[in-house]
């Protein structure tokens, strides 16, 4: 949602983005991001580390709803319900399932 892509085109593990998540390389990961064109330089440690836990492989470790909410990138942002969160997910999740 903040840089208007999607973070990947699939999760399998040949994806050109993916592969670096499955493999914890999550530098090699925003490099490759940044050769392609995302502006990186303008993306604080503290937005990185949040969407690198976003996207993390293991399911059951990503962060939650409230764990987001704690996140210090989050904290130093305009702060938002999670009702209001959780509607802009729904939303986003409906617009995908749409277009494919």
């Amino acid at each position: 949602m903040i840089f208007q892509r999607m973070p990947f085109t699939r999760a399998v593990n040949n994806d050109k983005y993916y592969k670096y998540i499955v493999a914890d390389r999550t530098d090699f990961y925003w490099e490759l991001h940044k050769r392609d064109g995302l502006k990186t330089f303008t993306i604080s440690q503290d937005c990185k580390s949040l969407i690198t836990a976003m996207l993390g492989r293991q399911p059951e470790l990503r962060p939650s709803i409230q764990e987001i909410l704690a996140h210090p990138w989050f904290t130093q942002t305009k702060r938002y319900e999670i009702s209001q969160i959780q509607k802009e997910f729904d939303n986003r999740k409906a617009h995908m399932e749409l277009i494919r």
